[in-house]
């Protein structure tokens, strides 16, 4: 959609050299009408890229008629070259208003803020830039013809609609640079989880343990605080597999893991350390609080049933 609406801005131009050889319809016509299209399909290349509801609202039909309507009229009367550009102005203000509400979506609210604030400021500064375009075609003295005639507000007219050109490129690449940064972070987190959370009962293993235990004996060293360990073993657990099968021993330790879970406070982390060992940490807590734990969980553990 990007790609057609550049290539739209690049006919234009082209017809617009020509303008003053060729019929209207040629000249005038079909590049006003490739300019106001070129930009539309800019907001729709937003709108799509975001997967918005309706990519090519009706409304955009309603625009780019209107604008149709109006241009051949000014052709068949030959009105005056501010009148038209004035027109096809206000249509490319309408269409980076577009390009704005398309930004209006949770995706790219969740954008770096550096990227949020580059894209919005450089389509706030054309839009802003065509608003002035519109008052100095009015204010001032010219009253060409053409478009290609000589003249500030067309030489600063098709600078800007380059520069515009290559930036919204940029925009462009920029948003999908990082929606595609975003994503390989996203995925890096759940691969990050996969490798240290325990598949069966969703509390974090042995590999997740050795980061953590880590960090916790240099705190415990540096600040001189208590730190506990609780091992935690689950009784004649292979007669479980033996007499009711695998699928009951993994609903054991899935209640047992969530009952852990359940007991210990949020600075206390639970691990599972091998098929039916758990392992425990308390940090700031001596060892007397540590044997009050073991014993509650194992007060819980036997009260359990597990159907």
């Amino acid at each position: 959609v990007f790609a057609t609406g550049y290539t739209l801005l690049a006919l234009s131009f082209v017809l617009f050299v020509a303008q003053a050889k060729v019929p209207p319809v040629i000249g005038i016509l079909m590049p006003n009408c490739a300019v106001i299209t070129a930009h539309f399909f800019l907001a729709w290349g937003f709108r799509s890229f975001y997967s918005l509801r309706k990519e090519w609202p009706p409304r955009f039909w309603a625009y780019l008629g209107s604008s149709v309507v109006f241009l051949a009229l000014s052709c068949a009367f030959s009105l005056e070259y501010p009148v038209r550009a004035a027109l096809v102005t206000a249509m490319i203000v309408l269409s980076l208003i577009e390009c704005l509400v398309a930004l209006d979506n949770e995706m790219f609210r969740g954008a770096r803020i550096v990227i949020r604030a580059v894209v919005v400021s450089v389509i706030s500064v054309f839009l802003a830039g065509n608003v002035l375009r519109v008052v100095l075609l009015f204010a001032g003295p010219d009253r060409n013809s053409y478009f290609m005639n000589q003249s500030s507000v067309t030489t600063m007219t098709l600078v800007g609609a380059i520069a515009y050109s290559v930036f919204s490129v940029g925009i462009a690449l920029m948003l999908d640079i990082d929606r595609l940064v975003s994503r390989m972070s996203f995925k890096a987190l759940q691969l990050e989880r996969m490798a240290l959370n325990d598949h069966l009962t969703g509390i974090e293993n042995r590999y997740a343990l050795e980061r953590f235990l880590d960090g916790e004996i240099e705190r415990q060293d540096r600040y001189l605080e208590p730190l506990s360990l609780i091992m935690l073993d689950i009784d004649r657990f292979k007669e479980v597999n033996d007499t009711w099968g695998h699928a009951s021993g993994d609903l054991v330790l899935v209640r047992i893991a969530n009952l852990v879970k359940s007991e210990i406070r949020s600075i206390d982390r639970v691990f599972r350390w091998g098929g039916e060992e758990f392992l425990i940490i308390l940090p700031h807590t001596p060892i007397e609080g540590a044997v009050d734990l073991a014993e509650k969980l194992r007060v819980a553990v036997e009260a359990t049933e597990i159907d």
